[in-house]
Protein backbone atom coordinates (compact mmCIF):
# COMPACT_ATOMS: atom_id res chain seq x y z
CA UNK A 1 0.00 0.00 0.00
CA UNK A 2 1.46 3.59 -0.73
CA UNK A 3 2.83 5.05 2.69
CA UNK A 4 0.10 8.31 2.02
CA UNK A 5 -2.57 6.01 2.10
CA UNK A 6 -1.54 3.93 4.82
CA UNK A 7 -0.84 6.48 7.10
CA UNK A 8 -4.30 8.37 5.91
CA UNK A 9 -5.70 4.94 7.34
CA UNK A 10 -3.60 4.56 10.34
CA UNK A 11 -6.01 4.66 13.56
CA UNK A 12 -5.17 3.61 17.10
CA UNK A 13 -8.41 2.10 18.34
CA UNK A 14 -6.99 -0.45 21.28
CA UNK A 15 -3.81 -0.08 20.42
CA UNK A 16 -1.10 1.80 23.36
CA UNK A 17 -0.47 5.75 21.99
CA UNK A 18 3.24 4.91 22.23
CA UNK A 19 2.36 1.62 19.49
CA UNK A 20 0.80 3.66 17.81
CA UNK A 21 2.97 7.09 17.48
CA UNK A 22 6.09 4.78 16.76
CA UNK A 23 3.44 3.41 13.86
CA UNK A 24 2.96 7.05 12.57
CA UNK A 25 6.60 8.39 12.50
CA UNK A 26 7.53 5.23 10.41
CA UNK A 27 5.12 5.70 8.03
CA UNK A 28 5.23 10.01 8.12
CA UNK A 29 9.26 9.55 6.82
CA UNK A 30 7.56 8.19 3.62
CA UNK A 31 5.24 10.33 2.76
CA UNK A 32 5.77 13.93 1.66
CA UNK A 33 3.21 16.22 3.53
CA UNK A 34 3.50 19.24 5.24
CA UNK A 35 3.65 19.59 9.29
CA UNK A 36 0.20 21.50 9.36
CA UNK A 37 -1.24 18.44 7.83
CA UNK A 38 0.71 15.63 9.55
CA UNK A 39 -0.44 17.44 12.60
CA UNK A 40 -4.43 16.92 11.94
CA UNK A 41 -4.02 13.63 10.39
CA UNK A 42 -1.96 12.59 13.99
CA UNK A 43 -4.30 13.93 16.20
CA UNK A 44 -7.36 12.38 14.17
CA UNK A 45 -5.36 9.13 14.18
CA UNK A 46 -6.19 8.78 17.66
CA UNK A 47 -8.67 6.89 19.68
CA UNK A 48 -11.42 8.91 21.67
CA UNK A 49 -9.56 8.25 25.54
CA UNK A 50 -6.10 9.74 23.73
CA UNK A 51 -7.89 12.96 22.23
CA UNK A 52 -9.81 13.80 25.29
CA UNK A 53 -6.68 14.38 27.30
CA UNK A 54 -5.57 17.11 25.52
CA UNK A 55 -6.20 20.39 26.95
CA UNK A 56 -5.91 22.73 23.59
CA UNK A 57 -5.49 22.68 19.84
CA UNK A 58 -1.34 22.33 20.48
CA UNK A 59 1.49 23.99 18.47
CA UNK A 60 0.17 22.97 14.59
CA UNK A 61 3.20 24.62 13.40
CA UNK A 62 5.75 21.84 13.87
CA UNK A 63 5.16 18.66 13.93
CA UNK A 64 7.43 17.20 16.02
CA UNK A 65 6.43 19.92 18.96
CA UNK A 66 3.09 18.57 18.52
CA UNK A 67 4.03 14.68 18.72
CA UNK A 68 5.73 15.79 22.26
CA UNK A 69 2.79 17.73 23.09
CA UNK A 70 0.18 14.46 22.53
CA UNK A 71 2.90 11.99 24.60
CA UNK A 72 2.88 14.83 27.37
CA UNK A 73 -0.44 15.82 27.57
CA UNK A 74 -1.44 11.68 28.35
CA UNK A 75 1.06 11.37 30.63
CA UNK A 76 3.41 8.90 27.92
CA UNK A 77 7.08 8.41 28.76
CA UNK A 78 8.17 7.87 25.03
CA UNK A 79 9.26 11.60 24.01
CA UNK A 80 10.63 12.70 20.60
CA UNK A 81 13.80 15.14 20.91
CA UNK A 82 16.37 16.24 18.78
CA UNK A 83 19.80 14.16 17.56
CA UNK A 84 22.59 15.72 19.77
CA UNK A 85 25.36 14.64 17.07
CA UNK A 86 23.57 16.94 14.27
CA UNK A 87 21.13 19.24 15.82
CA UNK A 88 22.81 22.14 15.25
CA UNK A 89 22.53 21.22 11.24
CA UNK A 90 19.47 19.53 11.48
CA UNK A 91 16.26 20.21 13.07
CA UNK A 92 15.00 16.03 12.63
CA UNK A 93 13.48 14.81 15.52
CA UNK A 94 14.31 11.61 16.79
CA UNK A 95 12.92 8.92 19.16
CA UNK A 96 13.24 7.97 22.42
CA UNK A 97 11.31 5.22 24.30
CA UNK A 98 11.66 3.75 28.32
CA UNK A 99 10.48 0.50 26.61
CA UNK A 100 12.89 -1.97 25.14
CA UNK A 101 12.18 -2.43 21.13
CA UNK A 102 11.22 -5.68 19.34
CA UNK A 103 13.74 -8.55 19.55
CA UNK A 104 13.67 -9.52 16.16
CA UNK A 105 14.73 -5.40 15.29
CA UNK A 106 18.07 -4.67 15.53
CA UNK A 107 18.10 -1.28 14.40
CA UNK A 108 14.80 1.12 13.99
CA UNK A 109 14.78 4.75 12.70
CA UNK A 110 12.09 7.40 13.27
CA UNK A 111 11.74 10.70 11.31
CA UNK A 112 9.78 13.29 10.74
CA UNK A 113 9.59 15.82 8.00
CA UNK A 114 10.31 19.17 9.03
CA UNK A 115 8.97 22.59 7.56
CA UNK A 116 12.61 23.50 6.37
CA UNK A 117 12.80 20.14 4.29
CA UNK A 118 9.61 21.15 2.23
CA UNK A 119 7.62 17.87 3.60
CA UNK A 120 10.73 15.45 2.40
CA UNK A 121 12.13 12.32 4.50
CA UNK A 122 14.25 13.74 7.07
CA UNK A 123 16.12 10.13 6.58
CA UNK A 124 18.09 11.35 3.56
CA UNK A 125 20.17 13.85 5.26
CA UNK A 126 20.85 12.64 9.14
CA UNK A 127 19.73 9.04 9.79
CA UNK A 128 21.54 9.04 12.79
CA UNK A 129 19.72 6.38 14.99
CA UNK A 130 20.55 3.17 16.70
CA UNK A 131 18.95 0.62 18.99
CA UNK A 132 21.24 -0.04 22.10
CA UNK A 133 21.07 -3.03 24.40
CA UNK A 134 19.24 -0.89 27.14
CA UNK A 135 15.91 -0.39 24.98
CA UNK A 136 16.46 3.79 24.28
CA UNK A 137 16.51 4.80 20.94
CA UNK A 138 19.66 7.31 20.88
CA UNK A 139 22.59 8.47 18.33
CA UNK A 140 25.31 6.70 18.72
CA UNK A 141 27.32 8.01 14.63
CA UNK A 142 27.53 11.04 13.08
CA UNK A 143 24.88 11.45 10.11
CA UNK A 144 27.41 10.08 7.59
CA UNK A 145 28.63 7.52 9.37
CA UNK A 146 25.26 6.16 9.46
CA UNK A 147 24.61 6.94 5.63
CA UNK A 148 27.40 4.61 4.90
CA UNK A 149 26.76 1.73 7.65
CA UNK A 150 22.27 1.86 7.79
CA UNK A 151 21.34 3.80 4.93
CA UNK A 152 21.48 1.64 1.36
CA UNK A 153 19.06 4.30 -0.71
CA UNK A 154 21.65 7.49 -0.95
CA UNK A 155 24.73 5.88 -1.78
CA UNK A 156 24.34 6.98 -5.59
CA UNK A 157 24.32 10.95 -3.89
CA UNK A 158 27.48 10.24 -2.17
CA UNK A 159 29.01 8.53 -4.66
CA UNK A 160 28.43 10.67 -7.04
CA UNK A 161 30.50 12.94 -4.48
CA UNK A 162 33.20 10.67 -4.14
CA UNK A 163 33.96 10.49 -7.67
CA UNK A 164 33.30 13.73 -8.63
CA UNK A 165 35.99 14.77 -6.17
CA UNK A 166 38.69 12.22 -7.51
CA UNK A 167 37.80 13.74 -10.99
CA UNK A 168 38.75 17.64 -9.78
CA UNK A 169 41.28 17.13 -7.32
CA UNK A 170 43.87 18.58 -9.66
CA UNK A 171 41.50 22.13 -10.07
CA UNK A 172 41.40 24.71 -7.52
CA UNK A 173 38.13 24.66 -6.42
CA UNK A 174 38.43 27.67 -4.02
CA UNK A 175 37.44 29.76 -7.56
CA UNK A 176 34.55 27.42 -8.17
CA UNK A 177 31.45 29.73 -8.26
CA UNK A 178 28.62 27.18 -9.11
CA UNK A 179 27.08 24.01 -10.50
CA UNK A 180 24.33 23.78 -12.76
CA UNK A 181 21.57 21.09 -12.55
CA UNK A 182 18.83 20.57 -15.07
CA UNK A 183 15.21 19.65 -14.43
CA UNK A 184 13.46 21.45 -10.88
CA UNK A 185 15.30 18.79 -8.27
CA UNK A 186 18.27 16.97 -9.23
CA UNK A 187 21.22 16.22 -7.34
CA UNK A 188 20.31 18.35 -4.48
CA UNK A 189 21.99 15.94 -2.29
CA UNK A 190 25.72 16.15 -4.32
CA UNK A 191 25.15 20.23 -3.97
CA UNK A 192 24.54 20.02 -0.15
CA UNK A 193 27.86 17.80 -0.09
CA UNK A 194 29.50 20.09 -2.23
CA UNK A 195 28.81 23.12 0.08
CA UNK A 196 29.54 21.58 3.02
CA UNK A 197 32.93 20.13 1.79
CA UNK A 198 33.96 23.70 0.74
CA UNK A 199 32.87 25.18 3.73
CA UNK A 200 35.70 23.24 5.15
CA UNK A 201 38.14 23.64 2.69
CA UNK A 202 38.06 26.81 2.55
CA UNK A 203 37.11 28.76 5.30
CA UNK A 204 33.47 29.47 5.09
CA UNK A 205 33.57 29.46 1.57
CA UNK A 206 29.90 28.58 -0.43
CA UNK A 207 28.65 28.46 -4.10
CA UNK A 208 26.39 30.46 -5.45
CA UNK A 209 22.61 28.60 -5.67
CA UNK A 210 21.09 29.49 -9.03
CA UNK A 211 18.70 26.67 -8.62
CA UNK A 212 18.27 23.30 -10.50
CA UNK A 213 18.20 24.86 -14.11
CA UNK A 214 20.21 27.34 -15.49
CA UNK A 215 17.53 27.97 -18.60
CA UNK A 216 14.58 28.03 -16.63
CA UNK A 217 16.08 30.22 -13.57
CA UNK A 218 17.12 32.66 -16.38
CA UNK A 219 13.45 32.75 -18.07
CA UNK A 220 11.82 32.96 -14.81
CA UNK A 221 14.09 35.74 -13.33
CA UNK A 222 13.73 37.85 -16.63
CA UNK A 223 9.90 37.64 -16.25
CA UNK A 224 9.60 38.50 -12.56
CA UNK A 225 11.87 41.58 -13.41
CA UNK A 226 9.36 42.86 -16.30
CA UNK A 227 6.02 41.99 -14.80
CA UNK A 228 5.53 44.77 -12.95
CA UNK A 229 5.88 46.99 -16.51
CA UNK A 230 3.18 45.19 -18.14
CA UNK A 231 5.47 44.86 -21.08
CA UNK A 232 3.79 41.19 -21.88
CA UNK A 233 0.92 42.94 -22.23
CA UNK A 234 1.75 45.67 -24.39
CA UNK A 235 3.92 42.92 -26.93
CA UNK A 236 0.85 40.69 -27.12
CA UNK A 237 -1.80 43.32 -27.97
CA UNK A 238 0.33 44.62 -30.29
CA UNK A 239 0.31 41.66 -32.25
CA UNK A 240 -3.80 40.43 -31.50
CA UNK A 241 -4.92 43.98 -32.60
CA UNK A 242 -3.40 43.02 -36.42
CA UNK A 243 -3.70 39.50 -36.77
CA UNK A 244 -6.05 38.25 -38.62
CA UNK A 245 -7.94 40.99 -39.57
CA UNK A 246 -6.94 42.05 -43.28
CA UNK A 247 -9.15 45.07 -43.07
CA UNK A 248 -7.34 46.43 -39.95
CA UNK A 249 -3.82 46.00 -41.84
CA UNK A 250 -5.10 47.17 -44.35
CA UNK A 251 -6.32 50.89 -42.93
CA UNK A 252 -2.78 50.26 -40.92
CA UNK A 253 -1.02 49.99 -44.28
CA UNK A 254 -2.90 53.07 -45.69
CA UNK A 255 -2.15 55.38 -42.88
CA UNK A 256 2.05 54.35 -41.95
CA UNK A 257 2.55 53.53 -45.44
CA UNK A 258 4.19 50.26 -43.73
CA UNK A 259 4.00 46.75 -44.21
CA UNK A 260 5.75 46.36 -40.61
CA UNK A 261 3.19 44.54 -38.44
CA UNK A 262 4.60 43.34 -34.84
CA UNK A 263 5.69 39.71 -33.94
CA UNK A 264 3.96 37.22 -31.21
CA UNK A 265 4.88 37.30 -27.99
CA UNK A 266 5.89 34.07 -26.47
CA UNK A 267 4.57 34.03 -22.59
CA UNK A 268 7.39 31.27 -21.52
CA UNK A 269 10.08 31.94 -23.07
CA UNK A 270 10.61 35.36 -22.30
CA UNK A 271 14.22 35.94 -23.37
CA UNK A 272 13.46 34.81 -26.99
CA UNK A 273 11.49 37.79 -27.32
CA UNK A 274 14.36 40.09 -28.19
CA UNK A 275 12.92 39.87 -32.02
CA UNK A 276 9.73 40.61 -30.89
CA UNK A 277 10.64 43.80 -28.81
CA UNK A 278 12.84 45.20 -31.41
CA UNK A 279 9.93 44.58 -34.04
CA UNK A 280 7.92 46.40 -31.03
CA UNK A 281 10.07 49.27 -31.49
CA UNK A 282 10.01 49.67 -35.00
CA UNK A 283 6.90 49.96 -35.29
CA UNK A 284 5.78 51.78 -32.25
CA UNK A 285 6.05 55.30 -34.32
CA UNK A 286 3.47 53.89 -37.06
CA UNK A 287 1.35 52.28 -34.43
CA UNK A 288 1.15 55.95 -33.10
CA UNK A 289 -0.05 57.32 -36.05
CA UNK A 290 -2.76 54.48 -36.51
CA UNK A 291 -3.68 55.71 -33.40
CA UNK A 292 -4.36 58.88 -33.62
CA UNK A 293 -5.73 58.71 -36.79
CA UNK A 294 -8.53 56.67 -35.38
CA UNK A 295 -8.68 59.20 -32.35
CA UNK A 296 -9.32 61.80 -35.32
CA UNK A 297 -12.49 59.09 -36.64
CA UNK A 298 -10.28 58.51 -39.72
CA UNK A 299 -10.17 55.17 -39.09
CA UNK A 300 -12.72 52.78 -37.33
CA UNK A 301 -12.38 52.15 -33.92
CA UNK A 302 -11.84 48.16 -33.18
CA UNK A 303 -13.01 48.56 -30.27
CA UNK A 304 -11.01 45.72 -28.90
CA UNK A 305 -9.45 45.11 -25.73
CA UNK A 306 -5.73 45.11 -27.46
CA UNK A 307 -6.99 48.09 -28.82
CA UNK A 308 -7.43 50.02 -24.94
CA UNK A 309 -3.96 48.70 -24.02
CA UNK A 310 -2.36 50.82 -27.03
CA UNK A 311 -3.89 53.44 -26.65
CA UNK A 312 -3.15 53.77 -22.41
CA UNK A 313 -0.07 52.92 -23.39
CA UNK A 314 0.51 56.07 -25.36
CA UNK A 315 0.66 57.80 -22.50
CA UNK A 316 3.05 56.55 -20.61
CA UNK A 317 6.35 58.72 -21.62
CA UNK A 318 8.74 56.03 -20.32
CA UNK A 319 7.56 53.40 -22.53
CA UNK A 320 9.87 53.73 -25.15
CA UNK A 321 12.82 53.39 -22.49
CA UNK A 322 11.16 50.10 -20.89
CA UNK A 323 11.11 48.81 -24.59
CA UNK A 324 14.81 49.91 -25.04
CA UNK A 325 15.77 48.29 -21.21
CA UNK A 326 13.87 45.05 -21.95
CA UNK A 327 15.59 44.52 -25.07
CA UNK A 328 19.30 45.51 -23.72
CA UNK A 329 18.72 42.92 -20.90
CA UNK A 330 17.83 40.24 -23.51
CA UNK A 331 20.49 40.93 -25.62
CA UNK A 332 22.90 39.95 -22.72
CA UNK A 333 21.79 36.64 -22.36
CA UNK A 334 21.08 35.89 -25.95
CA UNK A 335 24.67 34.11 -26.56
CA UNK A 336 23.80 32.33 -23.55
CA UNK A 337 20.64 30.88 -25.24
CA UNK A 338 21.94 30.49 -28.20
CA UNK A 339 25.13 28.24 -27.34
CA UNK A 340 22.62 26.00 -24.86
CA UNK A 341 19.08 26.27 -26.43
CA UNK A 342 19.33 26.76 -30.21
CA UNK A 343 20.84 25.04 -33.05
CA UNK A 344 23.34 27.03 -34.28
CA UNK A 345 26.25 25.66 -32.79
CA UNK A 346 25.40 22.29 -34.33
CA UNK A 347 25.91 23.84 -37.76
CA UNK A 348 29.78 23.01 -37.35
CA UNK A 349 28.73 19.49 -36.18
CA UNK A 350 26.89 19.08 -39.34
CA UNK A 351 29.12 19.98 -41.34
CA UNK A 352 31.81 18.23 -40.45
CA UNK A 353 29.77 14.82 -39.90
CA UNK A 354 28.80 15.46 -43.51
CA UNK A 355 32.31 15.61 -44.58
CA UNK A 356 32.83 12.64 -42.57
CA UNK A 357 30.09 10.53 -44.46
CA UNK A 358 30.97 12.00 -48.05
CA UNK A 359 34.89 11.30 -47.78
CA UNK A 360 35.97 9.29 -44.79
CA UNK A 361 33.20 6.52 -44.53
CA UNK A 362 34.00 4.73 -47.95
CA UNK A 363 37.40 3.62 -47.52
CA UNK A 364 38.95 0.59 -46.56
CA UNK A 365 38.88 0.88 -43.11
CA UNK A 366 35.63 1.69 -42.21
CA UNK A 367 34.19 -0.80 -44.16
CA UNK A 368 36.60 -3.57 -42.30
CA UNK A 369 35.19 -2.48 -38.66
CA UNK A 370 34.73 -5.08 -36.59
CA UNK A 371 32.77 -4.13 -33.35
CA UNK A 372 33.51 -7.35 -31.37
CA UNK A 373 37.37 -6.77 -32.04
CA UNK A 374 37.76 -3.51 -31.66
CA UNK A 375 35.75 -1.10 -29.49
CA UNK A 376 34.08 1.95 -31.24
CA UNK A 377 34.80 4.96 -29.11
CA UNK A 378 38.48 4.18 -30.00
CA UNK A 379 37.77 3.32 -33.61
CA UNK A 380 36.14 6.79 -33.89
CA UNK A 381 38.79 8.83 -31.71
CA UNK A 382 41.33 7.59 -34.27
CA UNK A 383 39.26 8.88 -37.39
CA UNK A 384 37.62 12.02 -35.89
CA UNK A 385 39.89 13.62 -33.00
CA UNK A 386 42.12 15.07 -35.81
CA UNK A 387 40.33 15.56 -38.78
CA UNK A 388 36.82 16.27 -37.14
CA UNK A 389 37.13 18.04 -33.57
CA UNK A 390 33.84 19.19 -33.06
CA UNK A 391 32.46 16.21 -34.32
CA UNK A 392 34.43 14.20 -31.98
CA UNK A 393 33.48 16.33 -29.09
CA UNK A 394 29.96 15.76 -29.84
CA UNK A 395 30.13 12.13 -30.64
CA UNK A 396 31.82 11.68 -27.50
CA UNK A 397 28.86 13.58 -25.15
CA UNK A 398 26.65 10.94 -27.48
CA UNK A 399 28.45 7.86 -26.36
CA UNK A 400 28.37 8.99 -22.50
CA UNK A 401 24.57 9.67 -23.06
CA UNK A 402 23.05 6.73 -23.62
CA UNK A 403 19.48 7.24 -22.80
CA UNK A 404 17.51 10.68 -22.14
CA UNK A 405 14.66 12.66 -23.35
CA UNK A 406 16.56 14.54 -26.08
CA UNK A 407 13.74 13.91 -28.78
CA UNK A 408 10.80 14.93 -26.10
CA UNK A 409 12.56 18.04 -25.93
CA UNK A 410 12.99 18.41 -29.64
CA UNK A 411 9.26 17.52 -29.92
CA UNK A 412 8.81 20.93 -27.77
CA UNK A 413 10.62 23.19 -29.50
CA UNK A 414 9.24 22.14 -32.94
CA UNK A 415 5.17 23.11 -31.39
CA UNK A 416 6.67 26.14 -30.51
CA UNK A 417 7.64 26.77 -34.29
CA UNK A 418 4.06 25.81 -35.33
CA UNK A 419 2.05 27.24 -32.20
CA UNK A 420 -0.71 29.76 -32.65
CA UNK A 421 -3.35 31.53 -30.17
CA UNK A 422 -6.09 29.25 -29.26
CA UNK A 423 -5.03 26.21 -31.30
CA UNK A 424 -6.42 22.65 -30.46
CA UNK A 425 -4.80 19.35 -30.01
CA UNK A 426 -6.09 18.44 -33.26
CA UNK A 427 -4.66 21.27 -34.87
CA UNK A 428 -1.21 21.08 -33.25
CA UNK A 429 -0.59 16.82 -34.16
CA UNK A 430 -1.75 18.02 -38.19
CA UNK A 431 0.62 20.63 -38.14
CA UNK A 432 2.79 18.76 -36.73
CA UNK A 433 2.21 16.06 -39.12
CA UNK A 434 2.76 18.76 -42.24
CA UNK A 435 6.32 19.67 -40.34
CA UNK A 436 7.49 16.16 -40.27
CA UNK A 437 6.45 15.53 -43.91
CA UNK A 438 8.00 19.14 -44.84
CA UNK A 439 11.43 17.65 -42.89
CA UNK A 440 11.66 14.23 -44.60
CA UNK A 441 11.73 15.66 -47.69
CA UNK A 442 14.00 18.46 -46.76
CA UNK A 443 12.01 21.37 -47.42
CA UNK A 444 8.53 23.16 -48.71
CA UNK A 445 10.18 22.80 -52.62
CA UNK A 446 11.18 19.15 -52.37
CA UNK A 447 7.64 18.02 -51.24
CA UNK A 448 6.39 16.03 -54.23
CA UNK A 449 3.14 17.04 -55.50
CA UNK A 450 1.17 13.01 -56.00
CA UNK A 451 -2.44 12.82 -57.61
CA UNK A 452 -3.23 11.86 -53.63
CA UNK A 453 -2.14 15.36 -52.24
CA UNK A 454 -3.68 17.64 -54.83
CA UNK A 455 -7.15 15.69 -54.61
CA UNK A 456 -7.02 16.07 -50.82
CA UNK A 457 -5.98 20.07 -51.02
CA UNK A 458 -9.32 20.16 -53.48
CA UNK A 459 -11.56 18.29 -50.93
CA UNK A 460 -9.98 20.37 -48.20
CA UNK A 461 -13.23 22.67 -48.00
CA UNK A 462 -15.43 19.87 -48.06
CA UNK A 463 -14.30 18.12 -45.80
CA UNK A 464 -14.01 21.05 -43.41
CA UNK A 465 -17.89 22.09 -44.13
CA UNK A 466 -18.67 17.83 -42.94
CA UNK A 467 -16.66 18.85 -40.13
CA UNK A 468 -18.63 21.43 -38.79
CA UNK A 469 -21.85 19.59 -39.68
CA UNK A 470 -20.67 17.51 -37.60
CA UNK A 471 -19.96 19.71 -34.71
CA UNK A 472 -23.30 21.43 -35.00
CA UNK A 473 -25.30 17.92 -35.08
CA UNK A 474 -22.57 17.01 -32.39
CA UNK A 475 -23.94 20.27 -30.11
CA UNK A 476 -27.61 19.99 -31.16
CA UNK A 477 -27.43 15.82 -29.83
CA UNK A 478 -25.54 17.18 -26.14
CA UNK A 479 -28.33 20.02 -26.39
CA UNK A 480 -31.40 17.76 -26.43
CA UNK A 481 -29.58 14.78 -24.35
CA UNK A 482 -29.72 17.65 -21.61
CA UNK A 483 -33.18 18.90 -22.07
CA UNK A 484 -34.17 15.09 -22.00
CA UNK A 485 -32.16 14.73 -19.03
CA UNK A 486 -33.69 18.12 -17.55
CA UNK A 487 -37.03 16.72 -17.40
CA UNK A 488 -36.64 13.14 -16.70
CA UNK A 489 -34.74 15.10 -13.64
CA UNK A 490 -38.26 17.08 -12.95
CA UNK A 491 -40.25 13.97 -13.42
CA UNK A 492 -38.40 11.91 -10.64
CA UNK A 493 -38.67 15.10 -8.51
CA UNK A 494 -42.59 15.43 -8.60
CA UNK A 495 -42.66 11.45 -7.92
CA UNK A 496 -40.90 11.60 -5.30
CA UNK A 497 -42.48 14.60 -3.64
CA UNK A 498 -46.18 12.59 -4.58
CA UNK A 499 -44.73 9.82 -2.73
CA UNK A 500 -43.55 11.83 0.33
CA UNK A 501 -47.01 13.51 0.51
CA UNK A 502 -48.93 10.41 0.38
CA UNK A 503 -46.91 8.74 3.03
CA UNK A 504 -46.99 12.20 5.40
CA UNK A 505 -51.28 12.16 4.57
CA UNK A 506 -51.01 8.02 5.19
CA UNK A 507 -49.05 8.24 8.89
CA UNK A 508 -51.53 11.32 9.88
CA UNK A 509 -54.69 9.85 9.10
CA UNK A 510 -53.47 6.39 11.21
CA UNK A 511 -52.27 8.92 13.81
CA UNK A 512 -55.94 10.38 13.89
CA UNK A 513 -57.43 7.09 14.14
CA UNK A 514 -55.39 5.58 16.74
CA UNK A 515 -56.36 8.96 19.17
CA UNK A 516 -59.63 8.50 17.99
CA UNK A 517 -59.62 4.83 19.29
CA UNK A 518 -57.97 6.13 22.57
CA UNK A 519 -61.12 8.77 22.79
CA UNK A 520 -63.50 5.93 23.10
CA UNK A 521 -61.80 4.72 26.44
CA UNK A 522 -61.55 8.22 28.35
CA UNK A 523 -64.43 10.33 28.91
CA UNK A 524 -64.52 14.68 29.53
CA UNK A 525 -61.86 16.79 29.11
CA UNK A 526 -59.56 13.90 28.48
CA UNK A 527 -61.71 12.48 25.75
CA UNK A 528 -62.21 16.31 24.50
CA UNK A 529 -58.74 17.05 23.63
CA UNK A 530 -57.76 13.53 22.00
CA UNK A 531 -61.00 13.81 19.65
CA UNK A 532 -59.35 17.31 19.28
CA UNK A 533 -56.36 16.24 17.90
CA UNK A 534 -57.52 13.24 16.03
CA UNK A 535 -59.57 15.75 14.60
CA UNK A 536 -56.76 18.40 13.87
CA UNK A 537 -54.57 15.81 12.44
CA UNK A 538 -57.25 14.47 10.19
CA UNK A 539 -57.90 17.70 8.74
CA UNK A 540 -54.30 17.82 7.88
CA UNK A 541 -54.38 14.63 6.44
CA UNK A 542 -57.15 15.44 4.01
CA UNK A 543 -55.06 18.73 2.94
CA UNK A 544 -52.35 16.94 2.06
CA UNK A 545 -54.53 14.77 -0.29
CA UNK A 546 -56.18 18.30 -1.69
CA UNK A 547 -52.37 19.37 -1.88
CA UNK A 548 -51.69 16.16 -3.65
CA UNK A 549 -54.30 16.26 -6.13
CA UNK A 550 -53.86 19.87 -7.17
CA UNK A 551 -50.33 19.02 -8.17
Amino acid sequence: MDPAVALLCLEQRDRSLESHTRDFLELACLTHFPNCSLCVFYISSLSKRSRARLPGSGPRKDFAAFVEWVLVSNNSPFTVSPAEDDFATSPTPLAEASQPPPTNVATEMFHVPTADRGGEPAAMDEPGLRTRSDGTIAPEHTSQQVLYEESGWYHTGITAFQNYKECVQQLNLSRLVSVSMDGPNVNLKFFELLQSDLNEMYGGAQLVSVGSCGLHTLHNAFKAGFSMWQVEKLLRAMHILFNNVPARREDYVTVTNSSVFPLSFCGHRWLENLPVVERALEVWPSLQLYVDAVKRKELPNPGTGSYDTIEATQKDPLILAKLDFFATNARTFDPFLKRYQTDEPGDVILQQFEALLTLECRNEEFLSFQPMVKRLDTFLCGCLSRAYPVAWAFCQKLLLLSHGQASVERGFSVNKEVETDNMQEETMIAHRLVCDYVDLHGGVTKVPLTKELLVSVGAARSRYRIFLDQQRARKESEAGTQKRKLAEEYLTDLKRKKTTVQEVSTCLAREADMLAEEAEGKSGSKMAQLLSKSNALRWASKEKLAELKKG
